[in-house]
Protein backbone atom coordinates (compact mmCIF):
# COMPACT_ATOMS: atom_id res chain seq x y z
CA UNK A 1 0.00 0.00 0.00
CA UNK A 2 1.16 3.24 -0.71
CA UNK A 3 2.16 6.09 2.19
CA UNK A 4 -0.66 8.68 2.65
CA UNK A 5 -0.19 11.97 3.78
CA UNK A 6 0.73 11.42 7.41
CA UNK A 7 -2.65 11.45 9.39
CA UNK A 8 -3.46 14.21 12.26
CA UNK A 9 -2.74 12.42 15.41
CA UNK A 10 -5.14 13.58 18.73
CA UNK A 11 -4.64 12.01 22.22
CA UNK A 12 -8.34 10.81 22.82
CA UNK A 13 -11.50 12.79 23.71
CA UNK A 14 -14.01 11.57 26.57
CA UNK A 15 -17.13 13.21 27.56
CA UNK A 16 -18.21 13.99 31.18
CA UNK A 17 -20.19 11.23 30.51
CA UNK A 18 -17.14 9.08 30.66
CA UNK A 19 -17.42 7.91 26.82
CA UNK A 20 -14.21 8.07 24.65
CA UNK A 21 -14.54 9.02 20.97
CA UNK A 22 -11.75 9.26 18.51
CA UNK A 23 -10.76 12.67 17.27
CA UNK A 24 -12.48 13.76 14.03
CA UNK A 25 -9.39 13.84 12.56
CA UNK A 26 -10.51 13.05 8.67
CA UNK A 27 -9.42 15.92 6.64
CA UNK A 28 -5.44 15.86 5.52
CA UNK A 29 -3.32 17.64 7.82
CA UNK A 30 -3.30 21.00 5.60
CA UNK A 31 -7.18 20.93 5.54
CA UNK A 32 -7.55 21.30 9.25
CA UNK A 33 -7.65 24.34 11.69
CA UNK A 34 -4.94 25.38 13.81
CA UNK A 35 -3.15 22.79 16.36
CA UNK A 36 -5.39 22.46 19.54
CA UNK A 37 -9.05 23.15 17.17
CA UNK A 38 -11.58 20.96 18.68
CA UNK A 39 -13.53 18.11 16.53
CA UNK A 40 -15.49 18.33 13.85
CA UNK A 41 -18.87 17.39 13.91
CA UNK A 42 -20.16 13.99 13.77
CA UNK A 43 -17.04 12.25 15.46
CA UNK A 44 -18.05 8.31 15.90
CA UNK A 45 -19.09 7.41 19.29
CA UNK A 46 -20.36 3.68 19.11
CA UNK A 47 -21.65 0.86 21.72
CA UNK A 48 -22.10 -2.63 21.95
CA UNK A 49 -21.44 -5.47 24.32
CA UNK A 50 -18.97 -7.81 23.33
CA UNK A 51 -20.10 -11.54 21.27
CA UNK A 52 -18.34 -14.30 19.62
CA UNK A 53 -18.35 -15.40 16.10
CA UNK A 54 -18.81 -18.78 15.47
CA UNK A 55 -15.32 -19.38 14.48
CA UNK A 56 -13.97 -18.30 18.00
CA UNK A 57 -12.42 -14.89 16.71
CA UNK A 58 -13.94 -11.46 18.72
CA UNK A 59 -16.60 -10.42 17.50
CA UNK A 60 -18.00 -6.65 18.46
CA UNK A 61 -16.53 -4.28 20.85
CA UNK A 62 -16.30 -5.01 24.27
CA UNK A 63 -18.33 -3.54 26.85
CA UNK A 64 -16.68 -1.62 29.92
CA UNK A 65 -16.07 1.49 32.03
CA UNK A 66 -13.35 3.65 32.13
CA UNK A 67 -11.91 6.57 34.06
CA UNK A 68 -11.34 10.11 32.81
CA UNK A 69 -8.60 10.77 29.75
CA UNK A 70 -6.15 14.04 29.67
CA UNK A 71 -7.89 17.45 29.61
CA UNK A 72 -6.37 20.04 27.83
CA UNK A 73 -8.52 22.32 26.28
CA UNK A 74 -12.42 22.23 26.17
CA UNK A 75 -14.63 22.84 23.44
CA UNK A 76 -18.05 22.75 22.90
CA UNK A 77 -20.16 20.18 21.06
CA UNK A 78 -23.41 20.41 20.66
CA UNK A 79 -25.24 20.78 24.51
CA UNK A 80 -22.28 19.15 26.29
CA UNK A 81 -18.61 20.03 26.61
CA UNK A 82 -16.00 17.35 25.49
CA UNK A 83 -12.35 17.01 26.58
CA UNK A 84 -9.81 17.72 23.59
CA UNK A 85 -5.64 17.89 23.22
CA UNK A 86 -3.46 19.36 20.93
CA UNK A 87 -2.83 17.84 17.56
CA UNK A 88 0.31 17.46 16.01
CA UNK A 89 0.65 17.64 12.22
CA UNK A 90 3.28 16.22 9.84
CA UNK A 91 4.43 16.92 6.52
CA UNK A 92 4.08 13.95 3.37
CA UNK A 93 6.27 11.14 3.33
CA UNK A 94 7.49 9.49 0.03
CA UNK A 95 5.38 7.07 -1.40
CA UNK A 96 5.94 3.43 -1.18
CA UNK A 97 4.33 0.02 -1.78
CA UNK A 98 4.08 -2.89 0.87
CA UNK A 99 3.03 -6.62 0.35
CA UNK A 100 -0.69 -7.35 -0.54
CA UNK A 101 -2.83 -8.42 2.61
CA UNK A 102 -3.44 -12.41 2.07
CA UNK A 103 -7.55 -13.84 2.39
CA UNK A 104 -8.60 -15.09 5.04
CA UNK A 105 -11.56 -17.37 5.61
CA UNK A 106 -14.96 -16.07 5.77
CA UNK A 107 -16.93 -16.70 9.42
CA UNK A 108 -19.64 -19.91 10.08
CA UNK A 109 -22.51 -19.65 11.88
CA UNK A 110 -23.00 -22.68 14.00
CA UNK A 111 -24.77 -25.01 11.53
CA UNK A 112 -21.82 -23.89 9.09
CA UNK A 113 -23.25 -22.01 6.30
CA UNK A 114 -21.35 -18.85 6.02
CA UNK A 115 -22.14 -15.70 8.69
CA UNK A 116 -24.13 -12.77 7.61
CA UNK A 117 -21.88 -9.67 7.39
CA UNK A 118 -21.97 -7.00 9.87
CA UNK A 119 -23.76 -3.70 8.49
CA UNK A 120 -21.39 -1.63 6.39
CA UNK A 121 -20.63 1.69 8.36
CA UNK A 122 -18.01 2.66 5.38
CA UNK A 123 -16.04 0.89 2.87
CA UNK A 124 -12.86 -1.09 4.10
CA UNK A 125 -10.39 0.12 5.26
CA UNK A 126 -6.26 -1.12 4.84
CA UNK A 127 -2.95 0.62 6.86
CA UNK A 128 -0.44 -0.24 7.62
CA UNK A 129 1.62 0.35 11.17
CA UNK A 130 5.70 0.00 11.57
CA UNK A 131 7.56 -1.00 15.57
CA UNK A 132 10.73 -1.20 16.76
CA UNK A 133 12.07 -0.79 20.05
CA UNK A 134 13.83 1.13 22.82
CA UNK A 135 15.82 4.27 21.84
CA UNK A 136 18.06 6.12 23.76
CA UNK A 137 20.23 8.86 23.11
CA UNK A 138 23.34 8.14 25.76
CA UNK A 139 26.93 7.73 25.16
CA UNK A 140 28.17 7.80 21.38
CA UNK A 141 24.40 8.79 20.70
CA UNK A 142 24.89 12.47 22.46
CA UNK A 143 26.16 13.93 18.89
CA UNK A 144 23.05 12.49 16.96
CA UNK A 145 20.57 14.25 19.47
CA UNK A 146 21.34 16.99 18.37
CA UNK A 147 21.74 16.14 14.49
CA UNK A 148 18.07 16.56 13.01
CA UNK A 149 19.49 14.28 10.56
CA UNK A 150 21.55 12.05 12.71
CA UNK A 151 18.76 8.80 12.12
CA UNK A 152 17.72 9.86 8.40
CA UNK A 153 19.50 6.36 7.00
CA UNK A 154 16.62 4.97 9.12
CA UNK A 155 13.79 6.32 7.25
CA UNK A 156 13.25 4.01 4.27
CA UNK A 157 12.18 1.66 6.99
CA UNK A 158 9.54 3.86 8.43
CA UNK A 159 8.38 5.01 5.06
CA UNK A 160 5.61 2.85 3.95
CA UNK A 161 4.01 2.77 7.43
CA UNK A 162 1.13 5.14 8.11
CA UNK A 163 1.74 4.70 11.91
CA UNK A 164 5.44 4.29 12.98
CA UNK A 165 5.83 3.77 16.42
CA UNK A 166 9.20 3.55 19.14
CA UNK A 167 9.78 3.27 22.89
CA UNK A 168 11.57 5.99 24.09
CA UNK A 169 13.71 5.10 27.03
CA UNK A 170 15.22 8.56 28.21
CA UNK A 171 13.90 11.54 30.41
CA UNK A 172 13.92 14.69 28.08
CA UNK A 173 16.15 16.88 29.67
CA UNK A 174 19.62 18.63 29.41
CA UNK A 175 19.19 19.41 33.63
CA UNK A 176 17.28 17.16 36.80
CA UNK A 177 18.95 15.20 39.16
CA UNK A 178 20.03 11.83 38.44
CA UNK A 179 17.65 9.90 41.06
CA UNK A 180 20.39 7.86 43.34
CA UNK A 181 19.07 4.51 43.10
CA UNK A 182 19.34 3.98 39.45
CA UNK A 183 22.19 1.95 37.72
CA UNK A 184 21.46 3.52 34.50
CA UNK A 185 19.99 6.62 33.99
CA UNK A 186 19.81 7.94 30.74
CA UNK A 187 18.50 11.87 30.03
CA UNK A 188 18.48 13.35 26.31
CA UNK A 189 18.01 17.13 24.96
CA UNK A 190 14.81 17.98 23.70
CA UNK A 191 16.23 18.40 19.61
CA UNK A 192 16.11 14.59 19.83
CA UNK A 193 12.18 14.40 19.00
CA UNK A 194 13.00 16.31 15.82
CA UNK A 195 15.72 13.77 15.11
CA UNK A 196 13.84 11.14 15.62
CA UNK A 197 10.61 12.84 13.63
CA UNK A 198 13.01 13.05 10.74
CA UNK A 199 13.71 9.23 11.13
CA UNK A 200 10.14 9.17 10.33
CA UNK A 201 8.94 8.13 13.77
CA UNK A 202 5.00 9.47 14.42
CA UNK A 203 4.77 8.65 18.05
CA UNK A 204 6.73 7.39 20.94
CA UNK A 205 5.71 5.40 24.18
CA UNK A 206 7.15 6.57 26.99
CA UNK A 207 5.45 4.48 30.15
CA UNK A 208 8.59 2.66 30.65
CA UNK A 209 11.11 2.49 33.35
CA UNK A 210 13.84 5.60 32.24
CA UNK A 211 11.52 8.08 31.18
CA UNK A 212 11.96 9.69 34.93
CA UNK A 213 15.60 8.75 35.31
CA UNK A 214 16.44 12.69 36.13
CA UNK A 215 13.94 12.99 39.01
CA UNK A 216 10.32 15.33 39.38
CA UNK A 217 12.93 18.35 37.73
CA UNK A 218 13.71 16.44 34.55
CA UNK A 219 9.81 14.87 34.28
CA UNK A 220 8.82 18.57 34.43
CA UNK A 221 11.07 19.23 31.46
CA UNK A 222 9.57 16.12 29.56
CA UNK A 223 5.93 17.03 29.78
CA UNK A 224 7.29 20.55 28.72
CA UNK A 225 9.09 19.01 25.72
CA UNK A 226 6.12 17.00 25.01
CA UNK A 227 3.94 20.22 24.40
CA UNK A 228 5.92 21.25 21.13
CA UNK A 229 6.89 17.98 20.33
CA UNK A 230 6.92 16.82 16.35
CA UNK A 231 6.52 13.12 17.63
CA UNK A 232 3.38 12.16 19.41
CA UNK A 233 3.93 11.34 23.20
CA UNK A 234 1.97 9.27 25.25
CA UNK A 235 1.96 6.48 28.12
CA UNK A 236 3.49 9.47 30.21
CA UNK A 237 1.52 12.55 31.29
CA UNK A 238 0.36 15.15 34.29
CA UNK A 239 -1.49 12.97 35.74
CA UNK A 240 -3.12 9.52 35.12
CA UNK A 241 -5.71 10.36 32.91
CA UNK A 242 -2.93 12.38 30.59
CA UNK A 243 -0.72 9.13 31.09
CA UNK A 244 -3.60 6.74 29.92
CA UNK A 245 -4.68 8.57 27.50
CA UNK A 246 -4.83 6.71 23.85
CA UNK A 247 -2.89 8.31 20.93
CA UNK A 248 -5.79 8.07 18.61
CA UNK A 249 -6.05 8.44 14.32
CA UNK A 250 -7.76 8.04 11.71
CA UNK A 251 -6.43 5.88 8.90
CA UNK A 252 -8.71 4.86 5.77
CA UNK A 253 -12.22 5.56 6.97
CA UNK A 254 -10.99 3.95 10.51
CA UNK A 255 -10.49 4.59 13.85
CA UNK A 256 -7.05 3.40 15.85
CA UNK A 257 -6.29 3.80 19.14
CA UNK A 258 -2.69 3.52 20.65
CA UNK A 259 -2.07 2.65 24.90
CA UNK A 260 1.05 2.07 26.35
CA UNK A 261 1.77 1.31 29.67
CA UNK A 262 4.90 -0.10 31.96
CA UNK A 263 4.22 -3.78 34.09
CA UNK A 264 7.61 -3.08 36.04
CA UNK A 265 8.10 -2.18 39.66
CA UNK A 266 10.99 -0.70 40.12
CA UNK A 267 12.10 2.86 40.77
CA UNK A 268 10.00 4.74 38.08
CA UNK A 269 7.12 2.97 39.26
CA UNK A 270 7.54 3.70 42.81
CA UNK A 271 8.55 7.36 42.56
CA UNK A 272 7.04 8.34 39.07
CA UNK A 273 3.69 6.49 38.68
CA UNK A 274 1.05 8.66 37.15
CA UNK A 275 -1.73 9.30 39.93
CA UNK A 276 -4.91 11.08 39.79
CA UNK A 277 -2.77 13.87 41.55
CA UNK A 278 0.88 13.60 40.65
CA UNK A 279 2.66 13.45 36.85
CA UNK A 280 4.53 10.06 35.88
CA UNK A 281 4.74 6.85 33.97
CA UNK A 282 1.05 5.07 32.72
CA UNK A 283 1.47 1.84 35.06
CA UNK A 284 0.37 -1.75 34.54
CA UNK A 285 1.54 -2.94 38.26
CA UNK A 286 -2.10 -2.65 38.84
CA UNK A 287 -4.07 -3.51 35.27
CA UNK A 288 -7.20 -2.48 36.31
CA UNK A 289 -6.40 1.30 34.96
CA UNK A 290 -4.73 0.18 31.68
CA UNK A 291 -7.38 -2.91 31.13
CA UNK A 292 -10.31 -0.07 31.59
CA UNK A 293 -9.15 2.35 29.35
CA UNK A 294 -8.33 -0.48 26.58
CA UNK A 295 -11.89 -1.25 26.92
CA UNK A 296 -13.20 2.10 26.74
CA UNK A 297 -10.93 2.85 23.18
CA UNK A 298 -11.97 -0.54 21.85
CA UNK A 299 -15.75 0.41 22.43
CA UNK A 300 -14.87 3.53 19.85
CA UNK A 301 -11.90 2.28 18.04
CA UNK A 302 -11.74 -0.50 15.24
CA UNK A 303 -7.92 -0.59 15.89
CA UNK A 304 -6.54 -0.75 19.76
CA UNK A 305 -2.81 -1.59 19.84
CA UNK A 306 -1.33 -1.94 23.38
CA UNK A 307 2.61 -1.14 23.60
CA UNK A 308 3.77 -2.37 26.65
CA UNK A 309 6.82 -2.39 28.75
CA UNK A 310 7.11 -5.89 29.95
CA UNK A 311 9.57 -8.67 29.98
CA UNK A 312 12.89 -10.33 31.47
CA UNK A 313 15.94 -8.49 30.73
CA UNK A 314 18.36 -10.78 29.02
CA UNK A 315 15.78 -13.44 28.20
CA UNK A 316 13.95 -14.26 24.92
CA UNK A 317 11.41 -16.74 26.11
CA UNK A 318 7.98 -15.11 27.05
CA UNK A 319 7.59 -15.56 30.78
CA UNK A 320 3.96 -17.13 32.24
CA UNK A 321 3.27 -13.58 33.73
CA UNK A 322 3.90 -11.69 30.57
CA UNK A 323 1.73 -14.37 28.07
CA UNK A 324 -1.29 -13.59 31.34
CA UNK A 325 -0.80 -9.61 30.52
CA UNK A 326 -0.68 -10.11 26.88
CA UNK A 327 -3.98 -12.42 27.37
CA UNK A 328 -5.59 -9.21 29.55
CA UNK A 329 -4.82 -7.30 27.03
CA UNK A 330 -6.38 -8.57 23.95
CA UNK A 331 -9.51 -10.14 26.01
CA UNK A 332 -10.25 -5.91 26.99
CA UNK A 333 -10.31 -5.52 23.18
CA UNK A 334 -6.82 -5.07 22.14
CA UNK A 335 -6.27 -5.97 18.37
CA UNK A 336 -2.12 -5.83 18.86
CA UNK A 337 0.32 -5.81 21.70
CA UNK A 338 3.93 -5.15 21.42
CA UNK A 339 6.58 -4.82 23.76
CA UNK A 340 9.83 -4.18 25.24
CA UNK A 341 12.19 -4.11 27.80
CA UNK A 342 14.18 -7.38 27.63
CA UNK A 343 16.78 -6.06 25.27
CA UNK A 344 16.56 -9.36 23.04
CA UNK A 345 14.15 -10.21 20.46
CA UNK A 346 11.23 -11.84 21.59
CA UNK A 347 8.30 -14.45 19.72
CA UNK A 348 6.15 -12.44 17.04
CA UNK A 349 3.43 -13.79 15.38
CA UNK A 350 -0.42 -14.73 15.55
CA UNK A 351 -1.75 -16.31 18.68
CA UNK A 352 -4.98 -18.01 19.45
CA UNK A 353 -6.10 -16.30 22.46
CA UNK A 354 -8.60 -18.85 22.89
CA UNK A 355 -12.11 -17.62 23.92
CA UNK A 356 -10.85 -14.20 22.87
CA UNK A 357 -9.62 -14.99 19.16
CA UNK A 358 -6.11 -14.34 17.32
CA UNK A 359 -4.38 -11.59 18.40
CA UNK A 360 -0.92 -10.61 17.11
CA UNK A 361 1.72 -10.01 19.68
CA UNK A 362 4.91 -9.01 19.52
CA UNK A 363 6.58 -10.15 23.02
CA UNK A 364 10.09 -8.07 22.43
CA UNK A 365 11.30 -6.01 19.96
CA UNK A 366 14.63 -5.85 21.52
CA UNK A 367 17.32 -2.62 21.65
CA UNK A 368 17.02 -0.57 18.62
CA UNK A 369 18.99 2.65 18.76
CA UNK A 370 21.11 1.87 21.69
CA UNK A 371 24.57 2.48 23.18
CA UNK A 372 25.59 -1.67 23.28
CA UNK A 373 26.44 -1.98 19.24
CA UNK A 374 28.52 -4.92 18.39
CA UNK A 375 27.52 -8.72 17.12
CA UNK A 376 25.94 -10.29 20.31
CA UNK A 377 22.11 -10.49 20.77
CA UNK A 378 21.45 -7.11 22.52
CA UNK A 379 22.91 -5.83 19.20
CA UNK A 380 19.95 -7.59 16.84
CA UNK A 381 16.87 -5.81 16.58
CA UNK A 382 14.95 -4.80 13.72
CA UNK A 383 11.80 -3.24 12.55
CA UNK A 384 8.53 -4.57 12.53
CA UNK A 385 5.59 -3.63 9.78
CA UNK A 386 1.99 -5.14 10.07
CA UNK A 387 -0.38 -4.85 7.22
CA UNK A 388 -3.79 -4.45 8.97
CA UNK A 389 -7.20 -4.81 7.26
CA UNK A 390 -10.69 -3.92 8.61
CA UNK A 391 -13.10 -4.95 6.41
CA UNK A 392 -16.23 -2.93 8.34
CA UNK A 393 -15.05 0.36 10.23
CA UNK A 394 -17.22 1.70 12.58
CA UNK A 395 -19.55 -1.49 12.74
CA UNK A 396 -20.21 -3.68 15.77
CA UNK A 397 -17.92 -6.02 14.76
CA UNK A 398 -15.04 -4.05 12.11
CA UNK A 399 -13.43 -7.56 11.41
CA UNK A 400 -10.17 -6.26 12.30
CA UNK A 401 -7.46 -8.75 11.33
CA UNK A 402 -3.46 -8.20 10.50
CA UNK A 403 -3.01 -9.44 7.02
CA UNK A 404 0.27 -9.95 6.77
CA UNK A 405 3.63 -8.83 8.59
CA UNK A 406 7.51 -8.61 8.29
CA UNK A 407 10.26 -7.83 10.39
CA UNK A 408 13.08 -6.76 9.30
CA UNK A 409 16.66 -7.84 10.65
CA UNK A 410 18.93 -5.30 11.89
CA UNK A 411 22.22 -4.95 13.73
CA UNK A 412 22.89 -2.18 15.58
CA UNK A 413 26.63 -0.92 15.00
CA UNK A 414 29.84 0.14 17.15
CA UNK A 415 27.93 4.21 16.49
CA UNK A 416 24.29 2.61 18.45
CA UNK A 417 22.61 3.29 15.08
CA UNK A 418 20.90 -0.07 13.09
CA UNK A 419 21.16 -1.11 10.16
CA UNK A 420 20.53 -4.29 7.43
CA UNK A 421 23.86 -6.77 7.86
CA UNK A 422 24.76 -9.27 5.10
CA UNK A 423 22.77 -12.21 4.40
CA UNK A 424 24.26 -14.73 6.63
CA UNK A 425 23.90 -12.70 9.68
CA UNK A 426 19.68 -12.11 8.40
CA UNK A 427 19.34 -15.39 8.07
CA UNK A 428 20.71 -16.16 12.17
CA UNK A 429 18.86 -12.86 13.57
CA UNK A 430 15.46 -14.49 11.87
CA UNK A 431 16.40 -18.28 13.11
CA UNK A 432 16.80 -16.80 16.52
CA UNK A 433 13.04 -15.37 16.43
CA UNK A 434 12.01 -18.81 15.06
CA UNK A 435 13.76 -20.06 18.46
CA UNK A 436 12.08 -17.16 20.52
CA UNK A 437 8.86 -18.52 18.82
CA UNK A 438 9.28 -21.75 20.46
CA UNK A 439 9.43 -20.71 23.51
CA UNK A 440 6.60 -18.28 23.60
CA UNK A 441 2.82 -18.85 23.34
CA UNK A 442 3.31 -18.43 19.45
CA UNK A 443 4.45 -21.78 18.91
CA UNK A 444 6.49 -22.81 16.55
Amino acid sequence: MSKRRRPVYLLAERRPDGAVIPPASVLPAAAKGPAGSGPAEGARASTGTAHRRADGRRAGRRHGTGLAAAVTALALVGAGAVAVTFAVRHTDAADGTASAPRASSPARSEDGRPAAAPERASDPASFSFAFAGDVHFERQLRSVADDPEGLAALRPYFADADLAVVNLETAITSGGTRLPTKDFAFRAPESALTTLANAGIDAITMANNHAADYGDSGLADTLAAAQDSPVEIFGIGEDADAAFAPLSTHLDGAEVAVLASSALWEDTYEHHEATDTAPGIAAFVEPERMLTEVEAAARTHDVVIAYMHMGEEGSTCVRDVDARRAEQLVDAGADIVVAAHAHRLAGMGHQDMGPSGEAFVAYGLGNFVWYTGGSGPSSHTGVLSLDVEVPFPGAEDPGTRVTDFEFQPMVIGSDGIPRVPDAGTVSQIESEVAAANRCSPIGG
